[in-house]
């Protein structure tokens, strides 16, 4: 199960785009957004640097039976 969908630490751009009928646009650059790494001290190893990782973390719980 997928409990949250987190976006990995980095600047991101907010668009929009939209379309209906015959109509589509695309507006780029409303705002601009800044995401902070997490500061969790109980992890021993450190993650992969931002661009190796994607745009999105998963967090998620696995239960073996």
């Amino acid at each position: 199960m997928i409990n949250s969908l987190n976006l990995v630490e980095g600047d991101y751009s907010i668009g929009l785009y939209y379309g209906f009928n015959d109509v589509k646009k695309e507006i780029l650059d409303i705002s601009q957004i800044r995401v902070k790494p997490k500061q969790n001290t109980s992890v021993k190893v450190n993650p992969y640097l931002s661009q190796y990782r994607g745009y999105l973390e998963l967090t998620t719980n696995l239960k073996i039976d």
